[in-house]
């Protein structure tokens, strides 16, 4: 889902009223957005650069409501602030800490920019798509266990199938630049 063909180079936010936040892109420099707490080290984001301000460009102008197509029939409501009690997202199934899309029928979370994960994804040919369930350990980390209830992408590779956590998928050491 693209909010914008082409990103405004900058916009004023309600999470941060006091600056004007400039679109900027450092690949690989690791930052926390302000709006969901995720730790992020890739793409374009919303930052204020002396305050030390970021926000995924996912949370900036986040939808009202979405639907994701691991979850059919579900219509999930965006939050400033995650509904009470422990929560985690279930798409990688870290802590909800800020900004989250929630579905209350059935407790169901997802970070803002979990909830943008692309379906399939193409790295050097190979082609991995996105599951909810996970019948192998993961080929990065090589763990199964407490991951494998949260989603993971799944590829093909000489007639082998291998399984990335989408944690892992997401993480500082990114499962495709590592050749994995």
């Amino acid at each position: 889902m693209r909010l914008f063909e082409d990103l405004p180079p900058a916009i004023s936010h309600p999470a941060h009223k006091a600056h004007e936040l400039k679109l900027i892109t450092i690949d690989g420099a690791l930052f926390r957005c302000d709006g969901c707490m995720q730790l992020s080290d890739d793409g374009p984001r919303y930052s204020y650069e002396a305050c030390s301000f970021d926000l995924h460009t996912c949370c900036t102008v986040p939808t009202a409501t979405l639907q994701h197509a691991l979850f059919k029939k579900c219509t999930f409501t965006f939050h400033r602030e995650p509904p009470s009690g422990g929560r985690h997202c279930d798409a990688c199934g870290d802590d909800v800490a800020g900004f989250v899309y929630h579905y209350h029928k059935r407790g169901l979370d997802l970070h803002p920019s979990c909830a943008q994960l692309p379906e399939r994804h193409v790295q050097d040919g190979q082609v991995f798509e996105l599951r909810k369930e996970v019948s192998r350990p993961c080929h990065f980390c090589g763990k199964n266990g407490y991951r494998s209830e949260f989603w993971a992408y799944r590829s093909y590779c000489n007639g082998e199938v291998s399984y990335l956590h989408v944690a892992c998928f997401t993480s500082k050491k990114r499962a495709f630049s590592s050749g994995h």
